[in-house]
């Protein structure tokens, strides 16, 4: 369900900017619009995992994916009034954006708890191939899809993932850790502050931080 919402988007983003660059013919507005699809995501993580741990992980997931579809409509009301500029375009692609990166930190805390240990290990590796296959595969398939099926089938084919991954959602048993009481709970900045310093105390974590860091700037060049 995951994944399948996660290729929706990601055709939605790339089929946005596309469009505008062979409607308009501008650069700038084609990298505006994927700015705005991941800096609000790169900005945001550090922070809303300290908020993903107050609050059910299931309902996370179910408003996060239920707010990015109704993101979706929003441009695809635009798309029928004639209204698909970028000052309009942009509010719906950050707020997107936003939600979708709120959705990572509490998919990934979901799957230690429905895996058992032994499995992590795989489990990662199936996480890992679908961010592949969604980095690889996305671009060139929007690129197709938008000479064949136009904006409005990108549209429909977003709308119906995050349909089907709110009912694998709903159908799906999601426990939660158990929290701490109201008195013993941290401030937001105490429990960032925690999570933080567990990074900067493990080498290892830095380093595999700055690799991502690396092989994700390269990747954005191109």
């Amino acid at each position: 369900g995951q994944f399948v919402s996660m290729l929706g988007s990601a055709l939605t983003g790339y089929g946005l900017s596309f469009w505008f660059l062979e409607t308009h013919q501008q650069v700038t507005g084609f990298a505006m619009i994927s700015f705005a699809v991941a800096a609000p995501s790169i900005l945001l993580t550090p922070f809303l995992g300290v908020i993903v741990d107050r609050f059910p992980r299931k309902k996370i997931m179910f408003m996060g994916h239920a707010g990015a579809g109704i993101s979706s409509l929003f441009v695809l009301f635009l798309y029928f009034s004639d209204e698909m500029n970028i000052l309009f375009l942009l509010p719906a692609i950050i707020i997107s954006s936003v939600l979708n990166a709120m959705i990572r930190p509490a998919f990934t805390a979901i799957t230690t708890m429905l895996v058992d240990k032994d499995q992590l290990g795989r489990a990662s590796g199936i996480m890992g191939f679908g961010n592949a296959v969604v980095m690889l595969f996305v671009p060139p398939l929007a690129a197709f899809l938008i000479g064949t099926i136009e904006l409005m089938g990108i549209f429909i084919i977003d709308i119906c993932t995050f349909l089907y991954c709110l009912i694998i959602i709903m159908l799906t048993r999601i426990p939660d850790p158990e929290s701490p009481v109201l008195e013993e709970r941290k401030t937001f900045r105490s429990e960032f502050k925690d999570g933080w310093l567990f990074i900067v105390q493990r080498r290892s974590f830095i380093e595999l931080i700055a690799i991502i860091w690396f092989c994700s700037l390269g990747v954005g060049m191109v």
